[in-house]
């Protein structure tokens, strides 16, 4: 039998603010992001950027985008990780 407790999942590695957002999210992580894309809330790809700058942190502008439920797809070497957030 294999114990799954909490200590046995890794913590989340991007972070995501503010929540919800008007003009622009920042997004942060522990190491550097690759690749960013905001897919809607029907799963429809608004917007993929492909990062080549050595940076943990980045600014989106997500102004633009139609009030509602979006997704933020972030990539990072090997590890993924999907965030909601709300544009208002």
């Amino acid at each position: 039998m294999v114990d799954l407790s909490v200590s046995d999942f890794q913590r989340g590695e991007f972070n995501l603010y503010p929540n919800p957002a008007s003009n622009s999210i920042t997004l942060t992580s522990n190491t550097t992001i690759n690749q960013i894309t905001i897919v809607d809330i029907n799963g429809r790809v608004m917007h993929t950027i492909i990062i080549s700058e050595q940076k943990s942190q980045h600014s989106i502008e997500v102004g633009s985008l139609l009030s509602g439920i979006y997704f933020i797809e972030l990539q990072s070497g090997a590890n993924r990780e999907t965030l909601k957030f709300l544009k208002q």
